[in-house]
């Protein structure tokens, strides 16, 4: 079963203003879960703690980007839950069920649907 716990990360606490909407939504529509903003320095303090055979590697990325494609997985594995990026919208409720793992169908047009 999926824990009840939202993960989210961004730079600092301060989220940006055009994201701010969608992060309420999904707080608003999943009442009963937790929900976590993890910043930069928070990602580097639990990668140190609980992956330091990781963290050396980790340290090293060069590019921010790198690390917050890293760091859910590491979250996933850890804690469970469901990661979001901050732009997606969630529309509904979360209702897995007994489900142990859901992936993510994003709806990217087809080149025939492009403008």
């Amino acid at each position: 079963m999926i824990p009840k716990l939202i993960h989210q990360t961004w730079k600092t606490d301060l989220i940006p203003k055009q994201w701010v909407s969608l992060v309420n939504k999904v707080k608003e529509l999943n009442p009963d879960w937790s929900y976590k903003l993890w910043t930069d320095k928070e990602n580097d303090e639990f990668v140190r703690k609980e992956f330091p055979e990781f963290y050396g590697i980790f340290s090293l990325f060069p590019r921010s980007i790198m690390k917050a494609d890293v760091i859910r997985y590491l979250l996933m594995f850890r804690f469970g839950g469901v990661y979001l990026d901050l732009d997606y919208e969630v529309l509904k409720p979360f209702n897995f069920g007994d489900k142990l793992v859901v992936l993510p169908l994003e709806d990217i047009p087809s080149e025939t649907e492009q403008p």
